[in-house]
């Protein structure tokens, strides 16, 4: 152990055994908020987890603080159901209300530590990290249960248009080099023969480039130097896109996670980009305002999207999930709550992307109160015991899903808006188009290479005329 960690340990406790002190003998009043798994509140104590009214992490941690600094306390829920906000200039409601207003010493709930809060209240140490995190429908269709989707895994959407892209391109110089060289209508070659040229119509250059593409043999093939130049480089083309292919599709199949569903965004910038999918927060909260002030460009789109509609806020968290399950819509919320709610019955959410904001969770208290700075002691003592990270834990793991909540969608690889716009998932093996690019620019390479030998037997011809067979 460091001697910085022992000696914050030795000042935690020695503050704590004078803190208690003044702790010891009182009785303290809490207001706080149904908001598991930090607080939940059992209306029915019989079907309560541990048989108490009041269960969750924030309780648990009270509740040991409580024990250690011999204090007692009473808990209610806040009577609006609110969190608190400013409703009107200097009178805000909620739980930060009643603790501004001396109705509670304590506020114990998702409260993030935030300055504009902190103007009018207290806070302590920070409990428990939690950034926001969106929470949206799992989707009932599988990359898995469709035999297409495994096939094209290998690459991204916006490749494989890029790939077909290139076939047609292909097509079309072998085609003009046909129409306009020269070269291409002499017989100078013992292995052409009296075949009909290579490109004499649309069709047998596509027939042509298929299956030069698909390593079938042709009994024509281009005569003039520019049309085998191209198919030169077509070919070591295709040769890189079926090695790529074998390659990329075996470790698909090697290393692919148990399920991957398919969802129409992986990551907050993915969200802000598309239309299909209607997004909101909790109307009234710190989340609602971080993105109504933020200067980010990211959360500035987000935030025109979601104030351009008032029906896109939800006036509760209950409510917010409920529209998660019944509507194209996609809920950001606080990342401890998304975490655990998508772990309940009837197991039909996820959390999407990381975390897009670092913030915290604290106990609140009045401005003019001590409790806060007693309490402070406490939590830095079992922060350093890891008490708060084994609360944590105890409870994000009480899931009632069969697939142990594993249901949090973070992406192997990274989220990719490939060429196009086209958005989706890009796992490890998946190949898009910036990491194929090179194989592109060898074909780009052969199209300009071959235009300009075409050009220039054009102009060798018109003043030399062809040559002798």
């Amino acid at each position: 152990m460091t001697p910085q960690a022992l000696l914050s340990i030795v000042i935690a406790i020695c503050i704590s055994q004078s803190s208690s002190q003044s702790l010891s003998g009182r009785n303290l009043r809490i207001t706080t908020i149904h908001a598991p798994p930090l607080v939940v509140v059992n209306s029915n104590i019989s079907q309560s987890r541990y048989g108490d009214r009041y269960e969750g992490i924030l309780i648990d941690i009270i509740s040991k603080i409580a024990r250690q600094a011999n204090f007692t306390f009473d808990i209610h829920v806040v009577n609006d159901n609110q969190y608190g906000f400013e409703s009107s200039p200097g009178q805000w409601n909620g739980m930060i209300g009643e603790v501004i207003n001396n109705v509670a010493d304590i506020a114990a709930a998702p409260l993030t530590i935030a300055s504009r809060r902190a103007g009018v209240i207290s806070f302590s140490q920070p409990i428990m990290d939690a950034g926001i995190r969106i929470l949206y429908k799992k989707p009932t269709t599988s990359m898995y249960n469709q035999s297409l989707l495994i096939l094209l895994s290998p690459f991204t959407t916006g490749l494989w248009f890029m790939i077909l892209a290139s076939f047609v391109v292909a097509s079309l110089i072998f085609f003009a080099i046909g129409k306009l060289s020269p070269y291409e209508e002499l017989q100078d070659n013992p292995h052409v023969g009296d075949d009909i040229p290579l490109t004499t119509t649309l069709i047998n250059a596509f027939v042509y480039t298929i299956s030069s593409f698909m390593h079938q043999e042709r009994a024509g093939v281009p005569r003039s130097t520019s049309g085998r130049i191209m198919s030169i480089f077509w070919w070591i083309f295709t040769t890189l896109v079926f090695t790529t292919f074998a390659a990329n599709f075996t470790a698909f199949l090697l290393v692919r996670p148990p399920d991957i569903r398919t969802i129409p965004f992986m990551s907050f910038d993915e969200l802000s980009k598309q239309t299909d999918v209607k997004y909101g927060t909790l109307a009234k909260g710190y989340t609602n305002y971080y993105f109504s002030k933020s200067k980010r460009p990211l959360e500035q789109r987000l935030w025109k999207k979601m104030s351009s509609d008032a029906t896109l806020m939800a006036k509760s968290v209950s409510e917010g999930v409920a529209r998660v399950r019944n509507e194209n819509y996609a809920f950001i919320m606080e990342g401890p709550t998304a975490e655990f709610l998508s772990g309940q019955y009837p197991c039909d959410t996820m959390v999407v992307g990381e975390p897009l904001d670092d913030r915290a969770y604290g106990f609140a208290c009045g401005q003019n109160s001590d409790v806060c700075t007693l309490l402070n002691p406490y939590i830095l003592k079992l922060k350093q015991n890891s008490y708060l990270s084994n609360r944590r834990r105890k409870w994000m793991k009480n899931y009632q899903c069969s697939y142990g909540g594993k249901n949090e969608i973070k992406i192997r690889g990274s989220p990719v808006v490939d060429v196009f716009g086209i958005s989706g998932i890009r796992l490890e093996t998946q190949l898009s188009f910036n990491r194929f690019s090179a194989a592109l620019f060898i074909l780009l390479a052969g199209v300009v290479l071959s235009l300009i030998v075409l050009g220039g037997e054009i102009f060798y011809v018109s003043k030399f005329g062809l040559p002798q067979k």
